[in-house]
């Protein structure tokens, strides 16, 4: 059975046969997740699974730099620690389901490099497919719903596809507090794949960070997106928001003037950060660390 025809015919409901591989793999994700020191094995540099970042967080990342807001005083937490484990085996239950069905899963965090920047995909599917799985919270399952798959995650999963050499790329995403899941199909789109590979040369070609900041500096809005003005029942509240684009990739607070504050909107309880500003040229490197100094303090 192939991978789109299970997927087809009630392939949501995973169902295990083998529980023996399983256990291993859960004893793996276990141990993983709460016996290996996590600070130590922070992912530093270029990466597949951030090529769909904005590009002046891809620079920082190619020339070695990381946000001293993310990084001084920040061990990973217990809570980080359950949220690797729960993503890992859930990853772990849905191959094993597909393996019972006679799916062939190859490929698994198989090391590979696409325009020379190194990832590990989730797995292979009979030959022809290469998978990525996600999980998400009830609130980011049900935007990828409307909205579609975030941008890095459709980079992420076009890189591998295209360094495999295979013809097909999916994203599974797994609502982890209801257990729904989701497949989305990434179709092979020429020019997605050669402004891609465009962008990686692009950020390959930055040697020093005085020459981002020359060039930064000069166009502003080609490396940071603009923040995204917050909206209430139509209007706007006044508050402008991190773009998602950016929230996730440790350099929010590089190149944005930022201030934890309580909204205006009042179904927002919790204080958030909001876009303040943007850091100018001479006040970006003050807020950055080379990720060697982080290495050599750990």
């Amino acid at each position: 059975m192939q991978f789109t025809d299970w997927w087809n015919t009630g392939g949501q409901d995973l169902y295990l046969d083998n529980l023996v591989l399983f256990r291993a793999d859960a004893d793996h994700a276990y141990r993983h997740a709460y016996e290996k020191p996590h600070d130590q094995e922070r992912k530093f540099g270029l990466r597949i699974s951030s090529l769909g970042d904005p590009m002046g967080a891809l620079v920082l990342r190619h020339l070695g730099y990381v946000s001293k807001v993310n990084f001084i005083s920040t061990p990973v937490s217990g809570l980080d620690r359950h949220k690797f484990f729960w993503g890992n085996l859930t990853e772990a239950l849905v191959l094993q389901a597909m393996r019972d069905k006679g799916i062939k899963v190859t490929a698994q965090q198989q090391p590979l490099e696409f325009e020379g920047v190194v990832g590990h995909p989730d797995a292979v599917l009979d030959d022809y497919l290469v998978l990525d799985i996600k999980t998400a919270k009830a609130s980011s399952y049900s935007y990828m719903q409307y909205q579609g798959l975030p941008q890095r995650y459709r980079t992420q999963v076009i890189a591998y596809r295209e360094a495999l050499g295979l013809t097909e790329a999916a994203v599974l995403v797994i609502n982890k507090d209801t257990h729904e899941a989701s497949l989305f199909p990434v179709s092979r789109d020429e020019g997605e794949v050669a402004e891609l590979r465009r962008n990686v040369q692009w950020v390959r070609g930055f040697t020093s960070l005085d020459q981002f900041l020359e060039a930064y500096s000069s166009d502003p809005s080609f490396y940071v997106p603009d923040c995204i003005p917050e909206r209430y029942k139509g209007a706007n509240t006044g508050d402008c928001l991190v773009p998602p684009s950016m929230a996730f990739t440790g350099y929010a607070g590089v190149f944005y003037d930022l201030e934890l504050a309580q909204s205006s909107n009042p179904t927002k309880k919790e204080p958030i950060y909001f876009v303040r500003g943007y850091n100018t040229p001479d006040e970006i490197p003050e807020r950055l660390i080379p990720y060697t100094e982080v290495i050599s303090d750990e």
